[in-house]
């Protein structure tokens, strides 16, 4: 379903300097493609922005359903995230919490990276399969199968690339281009 908005994902995606293929499988996990699609919440759109979020982002509610305005403001948005967690160090995991994020909530977030940082000594307060452990709302089940699922699909869209950009996309999930951490291929 997400297929038809290859094009709009590479163009906007590209501006921001984000993965395609990561924009489209937050695409793919959010709406299934949809552009009028609403959740349960209220979030509207491609990749499924509130609201006050999309004002936020220069994207007026009205247009949520827009594809190309809701792709720009989701795309400004995953970067905010991903630049908000530098102190995570490797870059794919920063990416997890930055998905965790963009689904359950910086602040969501936070909490379980004190928590884990006071349970947890070094590297590992800073691993996803450790402070996912850490989430306590109600929503903890369904923040880890999003950034599961956004994952999963990042990988099956690598699998549809020609072997040479296939590596390029197994080595941006172990070693992420440092200024955003995405892949340029």
């Amino acid at each position: 379903m997400t297929d038809r908005w290859d094009w709009l994902i590479k163009k906007v995606s590209s501006k921001w300097k984000l993965d395609w293929r990561l924009v489209k499988a937050v695409v793919e996990q959010e709406s299934g493609g949809r552009p009028e699609v609403e959740s349960h919440c209220g979030a509207v759109g491609l990749m499924q922005l509130m609201p006050a979020t999309a004002e936020e982002l220069g994207c007026p509610a009205d247009d949520r359903t827009d594809p190309e305005k809701n792709l720009e403001a989701g795309c400004r948005y995953l970067d905010q995230l991903y630049s908000r967690f530098g102190e995570i160090p490797g870059l794919a995991e920063r990416w997890k919490f930055a998905l965790a994020s963009y689904n359950g909530g910086r602040g969501h977030i936070n909490r379980a990276l004190r928590a884990a940082a006071k349970a947890e000594k070094g590297w590992r307060r800073y691993r996803w399969e450790i402070v996912k452990k850490y989430l306590t709302r109600c929503r903890t089940q369904e923040i880890i199968h999003y950034v599961d699922g956004v994952f999963t699909k990042y990988v099956d869209y690598a699998y549809e690339e020609p072997p040479r950009l296939r590596r390029a996309v197994y080595s941006v999930l172990l070693r992420i281009k440092p200024d955003k951490g995405t892949a340029v291929a």
